[in-house]
């Protein structure tokens, strides 16, 4: 990922699905993912105390640090239209936690409810 922060645009009940890289920044090599824990949470501001949605996280090459992150469509419909934050906790197994990427999330109203 580079420096700059991420912006997503997700349509209220519509899923949006994206593919992360994780790279170490000293050598830009992949980071060995197979026994972390991934999580993704996304709140109003980085502060907030209540989440508003979880991404699905979804396996592609762990050991090439690659997985997919997946907001379904029932949990965009319910997030309230407008800006919002999320970001990545990557927890190895020897303790140490990542926090990579991060960045924003823009919901936008729907129109079609199916």
């Amino acid at each position: 990922m580079s420096q700059t922060e991420p912006v997503i645009a997700v349509v209220q009940g519509e899923t949006k699905r994206f593919r992360v890289r994780v790279r170490s920044k000293a050598t830009g090599s992949p980071i060995d993912l197979t026994d972390a824990i991934i999580t993704s949470e996304i709140k109003r501001t980085y502060t907030a105390a209540e989440v508003e949605a979880a991404f699905t996280i979804e396996a592609v090459d762990l050991a090439d640090g690659v997985f997919d992150m997946v907001l379904d469509d029932e949990k965009s419909a319910v997030i309230v239209a407008g800006r919002h934050v999320f970001d990545v906790r990557i927890e190895f197994q020897s303790g140490d936690v990542k926090k990579r990427p991060r960045g924003q999330i823009v919901i936008l109203p729907g129109v079609t409810n199916g």
